[in-house]
């Protein structure tokens, strides 16, 4: 997958509740900011308002790893042949949370999830 066109990544950036419109607004009409989304993805990044985990997956187009449930996925903390641990923030609140996601190979065993 590829890095969306600007106008492309920032529907997707509200979609997901990763950045907020007035900030996006901000960050994108500041004249330091280039003209490509992957000039903006860097502008968002230095200001901390997209952590380095997020940018990367933003760069090669990969936005379904951004997003589980309620909550954003900030960074992924840990990963072995069982599951992969995130950091990860409520987009409701903001409250810091860790999620265990496990691999679908297990995650299909009954006998592992039950």
């Amino acid at each position: 997958m590829t890095i969306p066109d600007p106008a492309s990544l920032e529907a997707i950036l509200t979609r997901l509740n990763l950045v907020d419109a007035a900030t996006l607004a901000e960050c994108r009409d500041d004249p330091r900011t280039g003209h490509t989304a992957a000039d903006l993805i860097d502008a968002l990044a230095r200001r901390n308002v997209l952590t380095a985990y997020q940018a990367g997956r933003l760069k090669k187009g990969e936005t379904d790893a951004l997003r589980l449930g309620p909550y954003k996925l900030l960074y992924r903390n840990a990963a072995g042949s069982f599951a992969r641990v995130y950091r990860a923030a409520s987009v409701e609140d903001g409250r810091i949370v860790g999620i265990k996601l496990l691999r679908q190979r297990w995650a299909s065993d009954a006998r592992i999830v039950g």
